[in-house]
Order: structure tokens, then C-alpha cells, then sequence
């Protein structure tokens, strides 16, 4: 019986990122809170049947550790910043979706932490084979729908592959990247599976060959570098790779001429079809918002420890300049980076909470790599989330990269004591 629950548990969540991005468009084409609420529907459901169990069980243990509870300390900050919003009076936020948004950014965190409560004892349970597999299906039903003539309504450019259910058309960069590098632990095996490794090695190709036509040129970029520290293995030798990650974005704005000769070689010209000098040394205009923010800091700080609420820009006008260079609302434009982001909207200590965790997360997948557990894939993932978080909105509100990050970051929140299988087998 436990089995069937748990075999149950396991489905709603392998579905619950095809829901979740099937959402984000509805929310854009239909009626926005109706869409919100789809996104989050197996996941919810996941909740409630846990709920319902723990009814006729009788009887609760908690199971989780203190990363749970910074992990849900980020996640109301990131609730509560909707509501104060709403009370700056943000365009477009009502009760309603103010609520459901609210809602969103609570329930995929704890959905995973049903999926681990409920596999904490199968030895054969692999959470990185769920969340790959979770991933390719999304991209698939995608793919589906643009060979439909299905276009993403938020933000697309002719020519290139639009994936319908995401936030937007670099989202679809990112979980690919995150995909083909999951998918190097899983390439091989001729002898024994060979059809199995035709498929495997064909995912990884085309995989390659979408990210190209996508033409995300910092996703590319970081791709690549991480692809070559596991190809080579040097990713074993590094030290300090956290740390750098930090620097990321002043390491980028300092050497932009460097990236935009690197992104000049034969290779990339014939991958990237937007290697302008003006274009990639500002990162399409990024770098202006940056140091947008780096005056603030210097110079302004308002919300500098609790934050403005969400598009905490917007409401101390931030970046009203912005406007003519892009020929929008500064109201709809956001810091095109996560930390960022958070800092402006959750405020610095809140942001501290969320380093703290990604350095956790950090140090649980290195170890699960170096001793080759089935959870060893998901270090490749998470090295690729902790330097793009820095310099893209990905892993921030209800785009897909939040529920994939703190879908990460559930495989550590529970209690050792309680876990002796999911993924703790090593496997080479």
C-alpha cells in the first residue's frame, strides 16, 4: 500500500513541471490566477494527499532540519513581498492573484519534501533521475507545442525556437542546459544498452542543437564553461567555486571586452548570430540596470535590510532611465538577475538567508559527486544554477528555475536519521 502512495507522490511530481509551465502560459493567455493556480495543481494535490494521510496515520514526526526552516523563512519573505506590493499599489495585482502568487512560491518547495518524506526509505529511489526526467518532459510537451504553432506570449523573437510554456524564451536556454549537463552521467553504455545510449546521446544533441537556436549568449557561455570543468573532471580540483561564483557579475562587466572576443571566435559566430561589440559588452543593456543598482547601494539604500516589496524598483523609481533605452514601463522591467532581485524586493537579509542555502546546497551535491551517489547528476545542475542565478531572473518568483532550485534544495532538508535510501547509493 505504502508503495502505491509513494509510486502516486512520485507521478503528481513528474508532472508537476509540465503543470507548472502549461501555467505560466495561461496565466499570460487566459485569466492570470487561473493559470497561477494550474501551475501549482499536482503539487497541491501532492499536499493535500499527504494531509489526508498524516489524518488517518494518527500521528506526525517532524523530519525536517534547520535548512527547511531557512528555506521557508525565504519563501514567506518571497509571499509576503507580493502583498506589500500590492499595497504600493503595483500595476495589475489585485487580492486575487496577489493570493494565488503568494501561494505559488509556497507549494512546489514542499511538494519535494513530500516526494523525500515519502522515498526516505527506498534505496532505489533516484530523486535526480525524477527531476531529470520531470525536466524532459516539460521541454517535450514544449516542443509539442510549438511544432503546433504555439508561440510564447511573453517573450519570443522570430526565427528562433520559442518554447509556449515558459516564463520566457531564455528559460527554455537554461532548463536545457541544466538537462544536457544531467544527461552526461547517463551517456554511454553501448554495450550493454544500446538503444538506451542512442536515445541518451540523441537527448544531449539536440538538447545542444535547441540552446544554439534559442541564441541565450550568457546561458551558452556558462554552459559551456561548466560542461568543460565535468568533461575534464576538473571540477574534482577546484577550489573555492562557490566564492567565485559570487563574482560573477562584476567579473563579467570587468572583462566584457575579453567575453566579447572570446564570443568573436570562429566557433560561437557560428552558434550566436548577435556578436555586436555595443550588444555583448553591456549584455544587451544589462550592465546599465547593474550599475543602476551599485548607485542605489552607494548612494540611496532604501530598502537596503527588508527589501521594497516585489518590483521593489518600480515603487522607488529605480530605473525610470531605463525607459528610453528600452522603450518600456519601468514598472514590467526587473534585474535580469536573481540576487538582485531579491535584494531589492526581499532586502539584504533576506538574501543572506538564500546564500547560505545555495552554499549548503553547494557542499551536499560536491559530496554526492565525489562519492558518485545517484545524486551526483544534480551537482552538475546545481553549478550551473549558482553562477546563473547572479546574472539572469531564472531561479526568481514563478519562473521555472525557482520550484527546480528548491526542488534541489529539499534533497538536504530532511533529518539524516530519517533517510536511509533516496540517492545515498553509490553508483560510480
Amino acid at each position: 500500500m505504502l508503495l502505491s502512495k509513494t509510486k502516486l507522490i512520485n507521478f503528481l511530481f513528474l508532472v508537476g513541471f509540465t503543470f507548472h509551465g502549461i501555467g505560466s502560459y495561461l496565466s499570460t493567455k487566459t485569466n492570470f490566477s487561473v493559470g497561477i493556480i494550474f501551475s501549482i495543481l499536482p503539487f497541491l494535490v501532492i499536499l493535500l494527499f499527504y494531509g489526508v494521510d498524516l489524518l488517518y496515520r494518527g500521528r506526525f514526526t517532524v523530519m525536517v532540519n534547520v535548512n527547511y526552516g531557512l528555506a521557508l523563512l525565504f519563501l514567506v519573505a518571497s509571499a509576503v513581498s507580493y502583498w506589500v506590493a500590492f499595497k504600493h499599489g503595483y500595476p495589475g495585482l489585485n487580492p486575487i492573484n496577489t493570493a494565488s502568487q503568494s501561494v505559488a512560491v509556497l507549494v512546489p518547495f514542499h511538494a519535494a519534501i513530500v516526494v523525500q518524506v515519502y522515498n526516505r526509505d527506498d534505496p532505489a529511489f533516484n530523486f535526480s533521475s525524477l527531476l531529470l526526467k520531470a525536466m524532459g518532459l516539460l521541454v517535450l510537451v514544449n516542443l509539442a507545442g510549438y511544432a503546433a504553432g504555439i508561440s510564447n506570449l511573453v517573450h519570443a523573437f522570430p526565427g528562433r525556437v520559442s518554447m509556449p510554456f515558459m516564463a520566457g524564451i531564455y528559460d527554455g536556454a537554461h532548463l536545457l542546459a541544466v538537462i544536457c549537463l544531467m544527461l552526461l552521467f547517463h551517456l554511454g553504455g553501448f554495450r550493454k544498452r544500446p538503444v538506451q545510449a542512442v536515445a541518451l546521446y540523441g537527448a544531449f544533441f539536440v538538447g545542444l542543437a535547441l540552446m544554439a537556436n534559442i541564441n541565450s549568449r550568457l546561458s551558452i557561455m556558462i554552459f559551456f564553461v561548466v560542461l568543460v570543468l565535468f568533461i575534464t573532471r576538473a571540477i574534482k580540483a577546484v577550489k573555492g567555486l562557490f566564492t567565485i561564483s559570487l563574482f560573477t557579475m562584476p567579473l563579467l562587466m570587468s572583462f566584457s571586452l575579453l567575453v566579447y572576443e572570446l564570443l568573436s571566435l570562429p566557433f560561437f559566430r557560428a552558434v550566436l548570430d548577435r556578436v555586436t561589440k555595443e550588444d555583448v559588452t553591456t549584455f544587451n543593456g544589462r550592465t546599465y540596470i547593474w550599475e543602476g543598482v551599485w548607485d542605489w547601494f552607494l548612494h540611496d539604500r532604501r530598502g537596503l535590510l527588508f527589501g521594497n516589496g516585489y518590483m521593489g524598483q518600480a515603487h522607488i523609481g529605480l530605473l525610470k532611465y531605463m525607459e528610453k533605452l528600452w522603450d518600456g514601463d519601468s514598472f514590467l522591467i526587473h534585474m535580469h538577475s536573481t540576487f538582485l532581485e531579491v535584494l531589492m524586493d526581499q532586502g539584504l537579509l533576506i538574501l543572506l538567508v538564500l546564500y547560505v542555502l545555495v552554499y549548503r546546497g553547494y557542499r551536499h551535491y560536491r559530496s554526492a559527486y565525489m562519492a558518485g551517489t545517484m545524486e551526483a547528476p544534480l551537482f552538475a545542475a546545481f553549478v550551473y544554477l549558482m553562477f546563473i542565478w547572479q546574472i539572469d531572473i531564472f531561479c526568481y518568483g514563478m519562473d521555472i528555475g525557482s520550484p527546480l532550485l528548491f526542488a534541489c534544495f529539499s534533497a538536504f532538508c530532511i533529518q539524516p536519521r530519517f533517510i536511509t535510501g533516496s540517492g545515498r547509493t553509490p553508483v560510480g
